[in-house]
């Protein structure tokens, strides 16, 4: 078989598998309670947020709202097309799905995103949950009396 027609196709397959970022949870379900203006002004704040500059008069495209944003004058500009309630997902467009742009968005829609620079620093602390000088047991330390007739490593006679 030829490799140089095996790569692309694989390649291929595990992009189709992909789900766009506004068909993810917990964004797509901020989106279907969201209206179209909420979700625009929001857009809008996200991607002036994460430094893009927003073109501030907005446009419609076979009825979708469109939000077009750019970072560099000479760049090409991203487009975030705002589709109507019923169709899924609700967003097509934007910036890739890595950017911050998404995770803003989630979060100024109210979706629960939690916070994953706080996640890492909580898995790197304290994994015990007590105090970091507690090294188990519990009780009263130091006050518990020792039972009778313990072999306390004395070595007596």
């Amino acid at each position: 078989m030829n490799r140089a027609l095996v790569i692309p196709v694989i390649f291929l397959a595990a992009a189709a598998c992909s789900k766009a970022p506004a068909a993810k949870s917990p964004l797509r379900e901020a989106l279907t309670k969201a209206d179209t203006p909420t979700i625009e002004d929001a857009a809008r704040g996200c991607f002036t947020d994460g430094g893009w500059k927003v073109d501030p008069v907005g446009s419609v495209s076979a009825g979708d709202n469109v939000v077009t944003a750019y970072r560099e004058k000479d760049t090409a500009p991203t487009e975030l097309y705002i589709h109507h309630p019923d169709q899924t997902p609700r967003l097509t467009g934007g910036p890739d799905d890595a950017d911050k742009f998404w995770t803003c968005l989630a979060k100024a829609l109210g979706a629960d995103v939690g916070d994953k620079d706080q996640k890492a620093k909580d898995d790197k602390g304290d994994k015990g949950g007590g105090d970091k000088d507690d090294k188990g047991g519990g009780g009263d330390k130091g006050n518990d009396q020792a039972p009778k007739n313990q072999d306390n490593g004395g070595g007596g006679a």
